[in-house]
């Protein structure tokens, strides 16, 4: 099916902007280890705003839900880029994705996430809500 994804940024939609590579979706085994990244960009009044869930060098399954901490090895991690600036999960400020559907002959792949990033003038923003349904490059 289409590739979907939505969630609420601060309470307000945040939806995949209508301009190419708007969403990526890859979950990869290289060199013995797993990548997951699911991301969403929009443009709004020239500023670009990215979220992502992203796994590094982990494995996913069906039916797991996974904190969301620091973008380390061995972690999942929620991004928030916001005019260049990168926020991420931390063991303060985290968070959960779900993965909901994990289809491995037909690669795609279906979660659910919520969390929280801080940016560097203390401000805490919400990320709730989040869906996802995609078609994954291998």
């Amino acid at each position: 099916g289409a590739n979907t994804f939505g969630c609420l940024l601060d309470g307000k939609a945040f939806l995949p902007g209508n301009f190419p590579n708007s969403t990526n979706c890859f979950y990869q085994f290289v060199d013995g280890e797993y990548y997951f990244l699911v991301s969403a960009a929009n443009d709004t009044n020239d500023n670009l705003k990215v979220i992502r869930l992203r796994t590094e060098k982990k494995q996913i399954f069906e039916g797991e839900t996974y904190d969301l901490f620091e973008w380390v090895d061995g972690n999942a991690t929620g991004n928030f880029t916001n005019n260049n600036i990168e926020l991420y999960t931390t063991h303060t400020h985290t968070g959960k994705l779900t993965i909901t559907k994990l289809d491995n002959i037909n690669y795609t792949v279906s979660g659910t996430f919520w969390f929280n990033v801080q940016d560097t003038y203390g401000v805490v923003h919400h990320i709730t809500e989040g869906r996802f349904d995609f078609q994954y490059t291998n």
